[in-house]
């Protein structure tokens, strides 16, 4: 199979899709002006990043991508084959995800809530700059230089907070914070969440969905889960926006320890570096599926608990 991508057909996917160019890039991982130059043509997506989009749009690889390049505009490099050009470099879910493609027979990955967890709190984990980690971890809740009025995303998978920060290297995302927050309120989160984008299986109509955003202080993405050296994964991991009356919530009254694992993140890279995969897992937070109220997980798009998944 070999083919050129289609930058008009992603950008009419999005324009559907009801998203921004920005709110399509946090979606993968990415950011607007790297979804502009792939809907210009400027630039060829990994193959990686076509599966992703695949994904989050609700089509097909080979929708977005075709064998003759008569649909590519004239902007865009010529000549360039997608699939050779940007072949994997290790990922083996990935030709076992176009294999299913190829077959008519899509992956569904499983869209469960992994955390670390007891019977009162959860843990989430957030990336910040020094001076609004310092604050933080001496208030034992987020205060100046943070900024309340911006949407603020938790997110209780480690090692997705390592692919999201890059081991804590990327500016404004030094240091990584663990936050214990009560179940009371991040099950709150949740019933008071829509989706970052549309989904028929989860909203009646698109009606439906845009209205259920307009109204709530909280977003749901589904992004996919990353193992220990930050390969994608056949799961999905889910992150958290809060903005308005949940972020409020969340800093006043939800948050019961803040601590800096920014020393964790930085030994589970250098084993992972180093090739030492099992000392990295032996560091690595115990994570379990979260049981999520069944009229909650209608809500966010979940996915039904396989048997003697969950426990309380």
């Amino acid at each position: 199979m070999s083919g050129q991508f289609i930058p008009n057909r992603l950008r009419d996917l999005r324009t559907r899709a009801g998203l921004t160019q920005a709110e399509l890039a946090e979606k993968i991982s990415s950011d607007a002006s790297q979804v502009n130059s792939y809907e210009t043509g400027e630039d060829i997506p990994s193959r990686e990043a076509v599966i992703f989009l695949a994904e989050v749009l609700n089509t097909t690889v080979d929708h977005l991508v075709t064998n003759d390049g008569i649909s590519r505009p004239a902007t865009a490099a010529s000549g360039v084959d997608w699939l050779t050009t940007n072949s994997p470099r290790s990922s083996p879910n990935l030709a076992s995800s176009q294999a299913k493609q190829r077959d008519g027979l899509p992956s569904a990955p499983r869209r469960d809530v992994r955390a670390s967890f007891t019977d009162q709190t959860i843990t989430v984990y957030q990336a910040y700059s020094p001076q609004i980690a310092d604050a933080a971890v001496e208030s034992q809740t987020f205060v100046a230089p943070f900024k309340r009025d911006r949407m603020t995303w938790i997110k209780p998978s480690f090692l997705w907070m390592m692919y999201r920060s890059g081991w804590a290297t990327k500016p404004g995302q030094e240091r990584i914070l663990e936050i214990q927050l009560t179940r009371d309120g991040f099950e709150w989160t949740l019933a008071h969440a829509a989706l970052s984008s549309y989904e028929p299986g989860t909203y009646a109509s698109r009606q439906h969905w845009a209205e259920r955003k307009h109204t709530s202080p909280v977003r749901i993405q589904w992004d996919p889960d990353r193992s220990a050296t930050l390969a994608p994964l056949n799961r999905r991991a889910i992150q958290i926006g809060l903005s308005g009356d949940a972020v409020d919530r969340y800093i006043n009254q939800w948050i019961t320890r803040i601590t800096d694992v920014t020393p964790l993140a930085a030994r589970v890279h250098r084993y992972v570096s180093s090739g030492r995969l099992d000392a990295a897992q032996e560091e690595l937070p115990i994570e379990q599926v979260y049981p999520v109220p069944a009229p909650i997980r209608g809500l966010i798009g979940a996915s039904e608990p396989q048997p003697g998944q969950l426990s309380s």
